[in-house]
């Protein structure tokens, strides 16, 4: 049977759903380099699109980035006023893990030290979503409403580059990986196990009620409801490593993607049908569908 190949996205994660995925080659119609952004749209068909209504408080678009094929990315500026660079989405019900498994992603640098919020979905720092930095270091806390509740610590995160992130929870377990490699406190048993469920709006750059600003450059980023297995993982770093001119610098000597991105092989199947023939004979009919083998 004939076979089709194409790469591997991050909508080919199987057994989860994406809530919103924003990529800064899409999304952005119309801006050029040094323009404000209003609106990051998703590329899900979930449309819960980032805003930023704000004059003084939009992120910036900068195209042409040497250190990611020349990729775009969206600048988030951290100055005094609090919720400055912030972008904002509704997700609804589209993130509501309750005590079951989620994952987020993205493709990011962070300049500067201090204690600044990455990602939020939080009630007041109490309950939710958070990924920050503090000092120097990168923090995945998904502060969570009952249970146990364990955070994951990357160290030495402020620097020049851009790095892959990914961070999930799995059966009540969180692990999180900094370029391929673990987080430097994950032993791979760390238990948080509380209701992650709140009606917070989604941030990225900054939180809706401390400030707590971020300087980063963010190319990609991705969040969703569901398990993201260990395979899986290690697709979404081979995607973003490749797709950004990452993988030679960035992603372990044994990484599985570290030479080729990931990719999907499609197997073509033929359907013929045959019409009875009466007095004219008449054409068959073909079909095509498709079965996916993740490569």
């Amino acid at each position: 049977m004939p076979i089709s190949t194409r790469d591997w996205l991050p909508s080919d994660i199987g057994g989860s759903t994406l809530s919103g995925w924003y990529k800064s080659d899409t999304g952005l119609d119309g801006l050029s380099d040094g323009d404000a952004v209003t609106t990051w749209k998703d590329a899900t068909n979930n449309g819960n699109n980032l805003t930023q209504s704000v004059a003084g408080a939009k992120p910036s678009l900068e195209t042409g980035i040497i250190g990611l094929n020349n990729a775009s990315v969206l600048r988030f500026d951290k100055d005094a006023s609090p919720g400055d660079n912030l972008f904002s989405a509704d997700l609804g019900g589209d993130f509501e893990p309750g005590t079951g498994d989620f994952f987020i992603a993205l493709v990011a640098k962070f300049p500067s030290s201090g204690t600044q919020f990455v990602m939020a979905k939080a009630n007041n720092g109490t309950q939710g979503l958070n990924l920050f930095i503090s000092g120097s270091n990168l923090i995945f806390r998904p502060q969570t409403s009952g249970g146990t509740t364990n955070n994951l610590n990357q160290n030495n995160v402020v620097d020049t580059d851009y790095h892959l992130i990914v961070c999930r929870r799995v059966s009540s377990v969180i692990t999180a990986n900094f370029d391929g490699v673990a987080f430097t406190t994950d032993n791979g048993s760390k238990v948080n196990d509380g209701d992650l469920n709140n009606d917070a709006e989604f941030h990225l750059g900054s939180t809706s009620t401390n400030g707590l600003d971020t300087d980063m450059d963010v190319a990609e980023t991705f969040i969703g409801v569901g398990t993201l297995s260990d395979s899986d993982r290690l697709r979404v770093e081979g995607y973003f490593a490749h797709k950004y001119g990452l993988s030679r610098s960035n992603l372990p000597s044994v990484h599985p993607y570290k030479r080729a991105a990931p990719t999907v092989t499609e197997i073509i199947r033929n359907y013929f049908f045959t019409n009875l023939r009466r007095k004219n004979k008449s054409k068959g009919m073909r079909m095509k569908s498709t079965i996916p083998n993740l490569n």
